[in-house]
């Protein structure tokens, strides 16, 4: 799934910007990961589109999910991966 991320933020046009701006020194809340990732501290950002809906939908049909309701649990991802823009 990484790898993927990786290859959808490639072709983000919005995150292709935040890169150069990271590597322009420009930024500072986000990072450059030694895999060549763009990341927000720990977290991968993930642009919108197939990448995403597809890693919601395995989050949430996880076994290991508590499922402490899908509405609280769509929030926490939100907030987690998504507030990249």
């Amino acid at each position: 799934m990484i790898d993927r991320i990786k290859e959808a933020q490639a072709g983000d046009k919005q995150l292709q910007k935040f890169r150069g701006q990271v590597e322009a020194g420009l930024r500072t809340d986000l990072l450059l990961h030694g895999d060549g990732s763009l990341r927000y501290g720990a977290w991968l950002c993930v642009p919108k589109g197939d990448v995403r809906q597809e890693l919601l939908a395995e989050a949430y049909n996880s076994p290991y999910n508590i499922h402490p309701g899908g509405t609280k649990m769509y929030r926490d991802f939100k907030q987690h991966f998504g507030g990249m823009r």
